[in-house]
């Protein structure tokens, strides 16, 4: 069994929220890993639940929607200020 509240009280959702994100997927696991200091693959569960859950997205997904989803995202995130890929 999954213990979430590890992951959500090492990397809390509201500051996932505030942190401008790098444009690709092992970017953005470092930019967790070395901000949060928790290990390569704490990091990428974390994102993976947070985009699942925040964004209806998931990182298992092709890469191809992913990298479509990116810049969807980015697009979003740059008109109203907050994180972006």
């Amino acid at each position: 069994m999954d213990n979430s509240f590890a992951y959500h009280f090492c990397i809390p959702t509201f500051m996932l929220d505030s942190l401008k994100l790098a444009d690709s997927l092992q970017a953005a696991v470092l930019q967790v890993q070395d901000t949060f200091n928790v290990l390569h693959d704490f990091a990428l569960k974390r994102l993976n639940d947070y985009l699942t859950n925040h964004h209806n997205y998931s990182f298992v997904d092709s890469l191809t929607d992913r990298r479509k989803y990116i810049n969807i995202i980015a697009r979003k995130n740059k008109k109203r200020g907050g994180f972006s890929f």
